[in-house]
């Protein structure tokens, strides 16, 4: 993804706002996962990354099929107000199944500023928590283990991160790569070992 070079970046912040404009759905409610221990996830959330826990609902009926059920659901909220959002459950009506490290399974959050990019890995540190430094072209970034095994990404974004992420034609981009590599991914069915 490289910015167009006939471009200037105001023009193309310009060209982003009105297209962001006749956007309808307009910013993360919540992204929601299982985890095992909902303490040792809120530590992690909320005293290590800084994300505050604003909301904790405990749902007694299932939604899905009425039952009894008891289980709770956290809400951190972010700074423009979406929320990262967990579930923990009681029984094993809903097993629960352990997360690994996937580079391209995580969910990624940019943080204010360098400052707070460097007190957070602090933080993490501190508590023996294994990260990996990843110098992309548009930001740093630092992927942290969290509670569940998976990686939680906090990014310094590049000034230029924003226009270095947009292409002049995506759809080209995607038809060209989905004919050439589309059909190669092999699909593990849940459960089986990979």
């Amino acid at each position: 993804m490289t910015a167009s070079p006939t471009l200037p970046s105001r023009e193309r912040a310009a060209q982003r706002r009105l297209r962001q404009a006749r956007i309808d759905v307009v910013q993360y409610f919540h992204n929601a996962f299982r985890v095992a221990d909902m303490e040792r996830t809120r530590h992690f959330y909320e005293d290590i990354i800084g994300v505050p826990l604003v909301g904790c609902e405990v749902v007694e009926v299932d939604p899905i099929d009425g039952s009894e059920s008891h289980y709770i659901h956290t809400f951190f909220e972010l700074a423009d107000g979406s929320h990262l959002a967990f579930f923990q459950v009681h029984n094993d009506k809903y097993p629960y199944y352990e997360r690994k490290h996937s580079y391209m399974d995580h969910c990624a959050c940019t943080v204010r500023d360098e400052v707070t990019f460097w007190e957070t890995l602090d933080r993490v540190k501190a508590e023996n928590i294994p990260f990996v430094l990843v110098e992309h072209p548009t930001c740093l970034s630092a992927y942290i283990t969290e509670p569940d095994g998976g990686w939680f990404e906090i990014a310094r974004p590049a000034d230029i991160c924003i226009d270095a992420l947009e292409d002049d034609n995506p759809h080209e981009v995607l038809a060209n790569w989905l004919a050439e590599h589309g059909d190669k991914q092999r699909v593990v069915a849940w459960g089986e070992s990979e």
